[in-house]
């Protein structure tokens, strides 16, 4: 019948936006574990390049002081 018809598709249109929900609760989750791993992964790297341009530095000093 027609409404059996129409109670599978809603029952089809509900599990459909089910799966939508929980693809963006999974990507909002992946987004928010990411950020601050890369803003962590940020800060390393512009460490590690001042430490290497002090040790640069340091090198070229002791160069031309000898």
């Amino acid at each position: 019948t027609h409404l059996d018809e129409a109670t599978e598709t809603f029952r089809v249109l509900r599990d459909m936006a089910g799966g939508l929900v929980l693809a963006f609760q999974t990507t909002l989750v992946a987004l928010l574990a990411y950020l601050p791993l890369r803003k962590a992964f940020d800060l390393l790297l512009t460490r590690v390049a001042d430490l290497e341009r002090s040790w640069l530095a340091l090198r070229e000093e002791e160069d031309l002081g000898s």
